[in-house]
């Protein structure tokens, strides 16, 4: 049990690093508006930045690479090793996709709000195996240009707003939004996949009770998909959905209430100062907890206490 137990808290806290990116919202001119560096997110390292014309070389990565236009278009020269080049019009609301296996050689010319978004290989590669039946090594991200993908696009946007949020606490709601993001990746946008559809899955009621308990164990922590499923023996995509099914609401949903349901019962049942009540409940600062209190209860945590 210990030697599980080490597992599931290191990948817990393994965060998406931005030295595994390209950087490109560092690039000389470019201005960084918002990213995830620091925010402890696992699956995902996302950058929304203000970008003007640059000319680079991309190196291959083993993170597959989007990129969405928010806002403004640039025209775009690209040529992949061993391909001739390519030019195209990028506009809002349209995605690009970078190459992993190659290096890319790009020339932008605009000025565009671009999110760019990393999906850590390793959710990819376990989603390939664990859900589609494939071999990871003969899967790879068609490096698409000018792409038009409706529920993409809500998914990029939801990891925007909790990225300009900088919002610590958003680890689980990300990880849930990177697995379905994987998912249809692999579906829509990748090469070895073909029309496979994901099968069904089911959770016995033992793994079931024994991921509450891990929750409630945890409340305090650093709670994440993957170390949620390991507990449950699935692969994350399949216990997000049971676990959805059996509950009515995500985990991430249902974490949030366990620790509102604690919360309120520190400040009704003991005198612990609120900012404690916030860390043993798992939020990131009193000024979170106090906010996410008041958005769910309708009085502040002390306004609570009081009543």
């Amino acid at each position: 049990m210990a030697v599980a137990g080490s597992r599931i808290a290191a990948r817990a806290a393994a965060a998406f690093p931005i030295e595994e990116t390209h950087g490109i919202p560092h690039y000389p001119g470019n201005q960084l508006i918002a990213h995830s560096g620091g925010l402890g997110w696992r699956n995902v390292y996302a950058s929304y930045a203000a970008e003007q014309p640059w000319t680079a070389t991309l190196r291959p990565l083993c993170h597959p690479c989007i990129a969405y236009f928010v806002n403004g278009g640039a025209s775009i020269t690209r040529r992949v090793d061993g391909e001739g080049p390519q030019s195209t019009a990028l506009h809002a609301r349209q995605f690009g996709m970078v190459p992993t296996r190659a290096a890319s050689h790009w020339n932008l010319h605009g000025a565009p709000d671009i999110l760019t978004l990393y999906l850590r290989n390793t959710t990819i590669d376990r989603v390939a195996e664990e859900v589609f039946g494939r071999d990871p090594k003969r899967v790879e991200l068609r490096p698409r240009l000018g792409v038009t993908d409706p529920l993409l696009e809500q998914l990029a946007l939801a990891i925007l707003r909790a990225t300009r949020e900088g919002d610590a606490s958003a680890g689980l709601y990300v990880d849930q939004l990177a697995q379905t993001m994987a998912v249809h990746l692999l579906r829509h946008h990748c090469s070895g996949i073909g029309g496979r559809t994901p099968a069904a899955a089911t959770m016995p009621m033992s793994n079931l009770t024994r991921v509450v308990d891990y929750i409630d164990a945890t409340i305090d922590g650093d709670l994440s998909l993957d170390a949620m499923a390991d507990v449950a023996c699935m692969n994350a995509y399949y216990f997000a959905r049971t676990f959805r099914r059996r509950f009515g609401v995500s985990p991430h949903r249902f974490v949030l209430q366990r620790r509102i349901e604690r919360a309120k019962q520190l400040l009704g049942e003991t005198a612990t100062p609120i900012v404690e009540v916030a860390l043993a409940c798992g939020f990131a600062s009193q000024s979170h907890f106090t906010a996410t209190f008041h958005r769910h209860v309708g009085v502040t945590p002390s306004g609570y206490r009081r009543g």
